[in-house]
Parts: C-alpha cells; structure tokens; sequence
C-alpha cells in the first residue's frame, strides 16, 4: 500500500476496516439480524469469535438482547464457524444465580458482570472455579475472587441442613 502512495497509518486504517467489515459480513451470513448486529457493535462485541468465547450471559448483560436471543445468535455464529455452542443456561436460573451473587459481600454489579465474562453464572460456579483463571478472564485480582469464595463457602455452613445433611441451596 505505501509502493500505492498511502501513509503507514492509512494503510493501517484501511486495514482496520478491512478487518470491521470481514467481521460483519461473517455475522451477517451466519444470520445475525442488523438490528442485533448494532447492538452487538455498540457493546463492543465485534468479533464472530467472541461469540464462541464469551459466555451468552456475559453478552446479554453487555447488549441488553434477551437470552434467549443470545443464545440463538451464539449458535448461529458458532455452527457458521464449525465451533461447538456453549450449554444453554435459562433465564429463571440465571436470575437466581444474579440474586445469590450479588447476596455475597463485595459482589455488585460491577463485579458480576466481570464474573460473567469469566463464565461464573452463579455461586456452585464460583466455588468450583480456579481463582487464577477467573482473574484472568475477568479482570478481577485473585485476592478478591478468594475473599468471595471463603464468605461463599462461611455462608453455606451457616445456612440450614438440606436433605441428607447437605447445605440448602438458595
């Protein structure tokens, strides 16, 4: 492009755009209806493979579209690029799982949204979930994430025995 007269910074720009619009057509031909398509721009998920990579939750919580909905277009965009599709969580136990996170200290909105971009929907997530690797996913300091597994795990002792002398879920 520079032999064509262009500057290495349009030609970066052009790139850039080159980039946007592969990216769109490929959301497009999987079947992404456009007045999703904004929406997913707007929130800045723009690239198909961030369908296959974060979770629905994280993505409905991010475009305000239904889960559902979500859910549709992730597997559009998935089977389109020969990827598996993530499990389908329903809305009811995604809302409990909201409820239950945000009932531990510290966790607010802010921070439940980074745990949805980890993929942690619900408190059994975060306790079986790998500090480290949450930290990354999510941003949020290991620290943190280990003082909201111990008042998950200081919670659950002190709730009522279940069936068989297990904890009660909420």
């Amino acid at each position: 492009l520079q032999e064509a007269g262009m500057s290495e910074s349009e030609a970066g720009a052009l790139l850039n755009d080159a980039r946007a619009l592969c990216r769109e057509r490929i959301l497009r031909d999987s079947g992404i209806p456009m007045v999703s398509l904004k929406k997913y721009q707007k929130a800045g998920i723009v690239d198909p493979e961030e369908f296959c990579t974060l979770h629905p939750v994280y993505i409905s919580s991010r475009t305000g579209i239904r889960l559902d909905t979500v859910y549709k277009h992730v597997e559009k965009v998935c089977s389109f690029l020969g990827r598996r599709s993530p499990e389908k969580i329903g809305q009811a136990a995604v809302e409990r799982g909201r409820k239950d996170l945000l009932r531990i200290p510290g966790i607010g909105e802010k921070t439940l949204e980074s745990l949805y971009r980890a993929g942690i929907v619900d408190p059994d997530g975060l306790a079986r979930a790998d500090p480290e690797q949450v930290s990354i996913q999510s941003g949020i300091p290991i620290n943190a994430l280990n003082e909201y597994i111990l008042a998950l795990k200081r919670s659950s002792r002190t709730e009522p025995a279940g069936p068989a002398g297990q904890a009660a879920t909420r």
